[in-house]
């Protein structure tokens, strides 16, 4: 296949059906001789890096649409190449940087080849501009990170729920059990405060394991959405994690909260 024969792509006119396939490709095609010059430019390859292959032809590749940054690297890498080293990027699939003429950097997706031809060596480089692709996987990362935060977030949410909630139960069960103990003193019967405080004590008991149950699934689960609704169903007006704090003494009938002074026994 003889190159650089045409003054708008560089390829052999002779050869109509792969001039076709070269111009109708979606993905650039840059070729290039053993001293690193392009030879071949097709029109996805104007498109992508806004030079026309007039502009091109015969010119360095390097200072056409490699990176200033990675300029040096790739005159290097061909140089070692043809001196006989080990090839790293042939017929290799890779990631790396290209730049349009206004200077915009932007990812590309690259294959390089070496074609089989007599003479000098000639190389031949496959690339598509990946910057869509490269700007969904950024938004999905960013998206995953949103989604840790907010599990985060509602995880630090119900272990507040729980300190609060297990505070004001608490308070409400001493509070109950020192009216038992006053009573008792005084040689009432206290069966019904201590059936009382048995209750609150199983109750609170109840919303401990179920707080701790949902701490420990991920909030964005079906499963924790289930144990949200269920807990807020169950628990009422009662639950300490709906609605504003209810005062601990307020659960205890005024007739039985513990009397702030009485005239000693005697």
């Amino acid at each position: 296949m003889a190159l650089g024969t045409d003054a708008r792509t560089g390829f052999d006119s002779g050869e109509p059906h792969l001039q076709a396939m070269l111009e109708s490709s979606l993905d650039c095609v840059v070729a290039i001789d053993g001293h690193g010059r392009v030879v071949a430019w097709n029109p996805a390859a104007e498109r992508t890096f806004r030079r026309t292959a007039a502009d091109v032809l015969l010119q360095d590749m390097a200072d056409t649409i490699v990176p200033p940054r990675l300029r040096d690297q790739h005159r290097e890498g061909l140089r070692r190449y043809l001196s006989g080293g080990a090839p790293r990027v042939l017929d290799q699939r890779i990631e790396t940087v290209g730049v349009r003429a206004d200077g915009t950097e932007f990812p590309v997706e690259l294959t390089i080849t070496r074609i089989d031809v007599p003479g000098e060596p000639l190389f031949v480089g496959y690339l598509r501009d990946i910057s869509d692709r490269v700007a969904a996987e950024e938004e999905l990362r960013a998206s995953r990170a949103r989604i840790v935060a907010a599990a985060d977030a509602a995880r630090r949410r119900i272990e507040r729920d729980l300190h609060d909630g297990a505070q004001q139960r608490l308070v409400s069960l001493g509070l109950t059990l020192r009216l038992a103990r006053d009573q008792a003193a005084e040689g009432e019967d206290v069966t019904e405060l201590l059936d009382e405080a048995l209750e609150e004590l199983t109750e609170t008991t109840a919303e401990l394991r179920e707080l701790a149950r949902a701490a420990s699934i991920p909030p964005s689960s079906p499963r924790a959405a289930w144990t949200r609704r269920s807990r807020r169903a169950s628990a009422g007006a009662r639950s300490p994690c709906t609605g504003p704090p209810r005062s601990a003494a307020a659960s205890i009938p005024r007739s039985r909260r513990p009397r702030t002074s009485r005239s000693p026994r005697r």
